[in-house]
């Protein structure tokens, strides 16, 4: 395992008769790169069908300059992306207002530091960057203006902290490392960009990037003469914007942190064959989003601009709803906004439920479970003191028809005002008493705790197993074709596009109900709630292209008919919503066989609103073993990263019950299907909606005979 550390000091960049230092200062640290895990690879339909052309830099603050430092992973990361990301969250696109509320890359730099220097000369990492953000967080650039670059230890006030912790990362994902395909590093971060995600690199830095001698007038870097991509220059942290595949036969735009004077203002165009061969490894930025974020389709309307003056730019969209966030630069929404969708009483049941109350109780005793708790950040929340009723996740579910008709083939009915339309349920034959089960604790029991939020990116050090049974295949990409530098793009990914026309294109789900992650409802009384959405599907393949087909039977799917052993198959998951996904299986032995992720190398994490998975993969298939009678598969959609392996170990010590031990062993946070909406009897759907749980889990059931 190698570890390169590359921290040189650059040529000098020569305009007219001044002459200014740039430090490619990035740690190239190779062995903390490779045990991050990476992106899962999606299906070949999903990860070659990505625009021609996107761009998100209009959510960019000027290039900053991070002057005679070794500080580029600070600014890349905290100055350029987290700001885009706190950008994107509010909807702003009003460069002038995203400059001034960028975040202080001295902070992240002096924390993430792994060597002793002097005038903040040494490189740092970029994954110790991203893990800074999503753990601890960023302080607006306000804090330190006299010095954004270089701080000493000495003089980082403690209050910082908690100021940071305001400002988090959502999370950051491995797109590919230095030994993935040159087709591999383009598509994964053309796909991030199109899905609207900053893209944090570490490029091997030649001398006339440096300088800036091979940066044309048009805004193109070229390497020059002899330069080559096997030697070592130095390390630099940049941030990818955009991408266009007429650009120069198909190149991404990038924004350094050297100032609006380098390059072409601050920014590059580098051709997707060099950003292959030059980049060692790039982090996807996991980012919430305002609800009118948009994602340019084309290059043609990009922000080079310089002026911090706000009047300059163009009006923002729309900024997420947010309930008493403690961020000042949010709106405050305990006002009526528009973002949110009025409701009545008949959606406040399915509510209610989510929260484990009682609805009748509820509506008598508002005042008891809404009473202000100045612990939480949100005092519109229900306060567990007095503790509501423990919930029954057996408790009927919502019917399937959600919508004004009932169609399921319109299974997300919409009523064009932002939410579903629940005033057309007839709730009278659902019976709302508290049908308690004992085998839940309560929402405040720590019992369940260990087992959601464990089992995270950030955990370095946690190598688990990789022999996960039958079923352990290692991943990289979807594709093992090299790269070719004298043909374009096109012809490069002509054979990558005719496998994806041959795919498994069937992955139909609700745009209306994907649409958004979240609902942001206001309740007859006034208050405001933030409803999660979570959906997604799941499919069995025959190595034949038959579906197995079955149908939903309570919180199970069952497989109608009985395949026998040697019989091959494939199995796809696909989520609609970002969320955590795991798959499992058992057999009547009470072995637990572990499918996805298929080790410790690959991210649980499917951060789009279109993803699916695979596996063992597309070119290989799951062979029934000579073990008859019935088997039981476990999909977890999650909203928190999951302790998968202990969730597995405690499936295994309990014996029988395969249809509900996993909420026995999950606790109250998760539901199943009877609270979703379902439809489908080859690909499998669900659409749910969740205030207080975070965890759906879809279990399916088939037999096979020898």
């Amino acid at each position: 395992m190698k570890r390169i550390i590359l921290a040189t000091l650059a040529s000098a960049l020569i305009s007219g008769t001044s002459v200014a230092q740039f430090f490619p200062s990035c740690d190239i640290d190779t062995a903390l790169a490779r045990r991050l895990p990476v992106q899962a690879a999606l299906t070949r339909d999903i990860s070659n069908n990505i625009p021609a052309a996107a761009s998100i830099q209009k959510y960019t603050p000027v290039p900053g300059n991070q002057g005679q430092t070794g500080t580029c992973t600070a600014w890349s990361s905290t100055y350029c992306a987290m700001t885009m990301a706190w950008a994107m969250k509010n909807g702003i696109t009003n460069r002038g207002k995203i400059t001034q509320n960028a975040y202080l890359p001295c902070y992240t730099y002096v924390n993430i530091l792994t060597q002793s220097t002097t005038n903040c000369a040494a490189g740092t990492d970029i994954a110790r960057a991203c893990d800074w953000l999503k753990n601890t967080g960023a302080v607006k650039l306000s804090n330190y203006p006299q010095n954004p670059a270089c701080i000493n230890t000495s003089d980082v006030p403690s209050s910082w902290k908690s100021l940071a912790a305001q400002h988090r990362l959502p999370g950051y994902t491995k797109l590919f490392f230095d030994y993935n395909n040159l087709q591999s590093k383009v598509t994964s971060t053309k796909r991030a960009i199109a899905n609207g995600h900053p893209v944090l690199m570490a490029i091997n830095c030649a001398n006339s990037l440096c300088n800036s001698q091979g940066v044309r007038s048009d805004g193109l870097w070229q390497p020059i003469g002899n330069e080559n991509p096997r030697i070592q220059y130095g390390g630099h942290a940049l941030v990818v914007v955009a991408y266009d595949d007429s650009k120069f036969g198909g190149a991404f735009l990038i924004q350094n942190s050297w100032g609006e004077n380098w390059g072409y203002k601050g920014y590059f165009w580098i051709t997707y064959y060099h950003y292959a061969c030059w980049v060692y490894y790039a982090f996807e930025m996991n980012l919430e989003r305002a609800a009118g974020m948009t994602v340019d389709k084309d290059c043609n309307h990009l922000n080079f601009g310089i002026s911090k003056n706000e009047r300059d730019y163009p009006a923002d969209v729309t900024p997420r709803p947010d309930n008493n966030r403690p961020d000042n630069n949010r709106p405050d929404n305990n006002k009526p906004n528009n973002g949110y969708t009025q409701v009545d009483n008949d959606f406040l049941k399915y509510i209610a439920d989510q929260y484990g109350l009682d609805y009748s109780d509820y509506i008598r005793n508002k005042d008891k479970y809404n009473k202000p708790n100045n612990n939480r950040p949100d005092n519109n929340r229900p306060d567990n003191n007095p503790k509501p009723p423990k919930p029954d996740n057996y408790r009927p579910n919502p019917p399937n028809d959600y919508n004004d008709g009932g169609n399921d083939n319109n299974y997300g009915g919409n009523d064009g005002n932002g939410g579903n339309d629940w005033g057309s349920i007839d709730w009278n034959n659902f019976d709302w008493a508290d049908n308690d089960n004992d085998d839940y604790s309560d929402y405040s029991d720590n019992n369940y705790d260990n087992l959601y939020g464990g089992d995270d990116d950030d955990d370095w050090d946690d190598d688990w197993d990789d022999d996960w049974g039958d079923f352990d295949y290692t991943y990289s990409s979807n594709s093992s074709k090299a790269y070719d530098a004298n043909l374009s793009y096109d012809q490069n990914t002509k054979a990558e596009r005719s496998l994806a026309e041959s795919g498994d294109n069937n992955n139909a789900f609700d745009e209306e109900f994907c649409k958004e992650n979240k609902l942001h409802v206001e309740t007859p009384d006034g208050k405001f709630l933030e409803v999660s959405k979570l959906s997604g599907n799941i499919k069995l393949l025959l190595n034949d292209g038959t579906p197995m087909e079955g149908h939903v039977d309570g919180n199970v799917i069952s497989i109608d008919k009985t395949y026998k052993s040697g019989t091959r198959f494939r199995i796809y998951v696909g989520n609609n919503q970002p969320a955590y996904v795991y798959v499992f299986g058992t057999d009547l032995t009470n072995e637990i066989y572990h499918l996805f992720p298929q080790n410790s190398r690959i991210s649980p994490f499917l951060d789009y609103k279109n993803a699916r998975v695979a596996f063992p993969d597309e070119d290989h298939w799951i062979e029934m073993d000579a073990t008859a009678g019935t088997d039981y598969l476990y999909v977890l959609y999650s909203l928190v990263p999951l302790n998968i392996m202990e969730i597995e170990a405690q499936m295994a010590k309990i014996k029988g019950n395969y249809e509900n031990k996993i909420f026995d062993v999950m606790g109250p946070k998760t539901f199943s299907l009877k609270e979703c909406q379902t439809q489908g009897n080859s690909t499998f759907q669900f659409n749910a909606m969740t205030v207080n749980k975070t965890t759906m889990a879809l279990i399916l059931k088939f037999s096979h005979a020898n």
